[in-house]
């Protein structure tokens, strides 16, 4: 893939062709989890055990990283 200053290149174990829409996928998922845990957001120093408080942590944290 040749993006405007450089390539990119993806390496698979995998003979399918959509590798590179998995890799962006990946990466967006990566990206955001990295912005829940250390990259800001800090997450796991909210110390939240009621599943009802994450879930709603997680959807206010996801609008706000959009």
């Amino acid at each position: 893939m040749k993006s405007k200053d450089d390539y990119c290149v993806i390496v698979s174990s995998k003979s399918n062709l959509d590798s590179l829409e998995k890799y962006q996928q990946w990466w967006t998922i990566g990206n955001l989890f990295g912005v829940f845990k250390t990259l800001g957001f800090n997450f796991e120093d909210t110390h939240f055990k009621n599943p009802e408080k994450i879930y709603k942590l997680i959807v206010f944290i996801s609008i706000a990283y959009l």
